[in-house]
Order: C-alpha cells, then sequence, then structure tokens
C-alpha cells in the first residue's frame, strides 16, 4: 500500500510509487505523471456516443498504453484509430443482487426503482417527470449520489434515497427499474435488475 491523501495531489503521488496506474475520466492526465512514468491503463466505462468520453480518451492516447472498454464499438473504433485496446464485457455477479436481509419498507405501493449516479447523463431530471406521472398505487424510488442530486424535488410519488450498493435489498421490493440515460457504456445497474427478475424499462443506449 502507498499511504496519500485525496483528489489529484494524491493520483501525482501515487503515480510515482506504482509500475502500474489504472485511471478512469481523469482529465489533465499529462499533469500528473512523472517522467519516466509508470504503465498507465485508462478504463473506459462511456459509449461511444459520449462527447466527453472520446474528449477523455483522446486526451489520454498520447500518456496511456492500454484502454480497457467494456463497449465493444468503442474497442474496435479505438483499435481502428492505432490505439491499443481491449474490450472486457461487464458481467452481473449474482451475490450483487441477492438480498441480504436488511429491512426495507415497502408500504403498500408497487415501486419503480432508478439506481444511478446523479449526474447529466443519467437524466434524473426525466426520471423525476416519469415519477410525476406515475399512476395511482406507485412511486418511484431514486437511489445514489452525485451533482444533481440536490436538484431532486419534493414530490409524493418521489422517494429520494442514500447510495446503496449493492442492490439487492431494494431489488428485492422493486417491481420494475428504470434507466433513464442518454449515454451508457454497459448499463451495468439494468442488467443486475434482469439478473434479479425485474422488469427493465430504458431508453435506447448501452
Amino acid at each position: 500500500r502507498v499511504p496519500c491523501g485525496r483528489g489529484r495531489d494524491a493520483i501525482a503521488q501515487l503515480a510515482r510509487s506504482v509500475d502500474v496506474l489504472v485511471v478512469w475520466g481523469l482529465e489533465r492526465l499529462e499533469e500528473l505523471l512523472p517522467d519516466p512514468r509508470p504503465a498507465v491503463i485508462s478504463v473506459h466505462h462511456g459509449a461511444d456516443d459520449s462527447e466527453w468520453s472520446r474528449r477523455i480518451v483522446q486526451e489520454h492516447r498520447a500518456h496511456v498504453d492500454l484502454v480497457v472498454s467494456v463497449n465493444p464499438s468503442v474497442a474496435t473504433r479505438l483499435q481502428g484509430e492505432n490505439l491499443r485496446s481491449l474490450y472486457i464485457p461487464n458481467c452481473v455477479d449474482p451475490r450483487r443482487t441477492r438480498p441480504t436481509g436488511l429491512k426495507i419498507l415497502k408500504g403498500d405501493h408497487r415501486v419503480v426503482l432508478w439506481a444511478h449516479r446523479m449526474s447529466a447523463e443519467k437524466r434524473p431530471d426525466l426520471a423525476v417527470q416519469i415519477a410525476q406521472h406515475l399512476p395511482e398505487g406507485w412511486v418511484m424510488w431514486m437511489v445514489g449520489g452525485g451533482p444533481a442530486r440536490h436538484k431532486i424535488p419534493d414530490h409524493p410519488k418521489l422517494h429520494l434515497l442514500p447510495a446503496h450498493d449493492p442492490l439487492g435489498d431494494l431489488l428485492a421490493k422493486a417491481d420494475a427499474f428504470l434507466s433513464t440515460a442518454d449515454s451508457e457504456g454497459c448499463g451495468l445497474s439494468a442488467l443486475e435488475a434482469m439478473a434479479a427478475g425485474v422488469p427493465v424499462v430504458s431508453a435506447p443506449h448501452g
């Protein structure tokens, strides 16, 4: 273990101490790498249509030795651009979908579960709109943290829950799972919902 603090300074310190550095979504990577630098692997979770993901990959191009992607089309495109890329498919660990016995009060309502990072590309705003139009007897549980969490309004059909990982206990109570993302490399939470036998309603991405 390498003792280090937090944030970019910690990454810079780590980069001076390891043989292989694995990064994800790190902007201005070149500022943090020593000379000589360690081998660098960039993990790419984004979809091929994500402007942010494409920009990060281009920034990393001169500074990474391998890009690992969970999306086959991304890996194929990067290889076509002479960037060493490896496709590793996401998979569902069945242990993550099993309830642990945590008591979660559901009441008499049927539940739509939305469990994602609360950031713009995941479209929590669209989930809120859907929640406001749910029929009688239905509510939505929105689960997760992120920069858009404070923007989630109060609404009688909307229950804002803290981040919960793994999702097994919540999936055991859910009647449907909602994915509203504009862009997904591979929507793991939706795959976990399907593995748990929960019907999934999704935008056509990922």
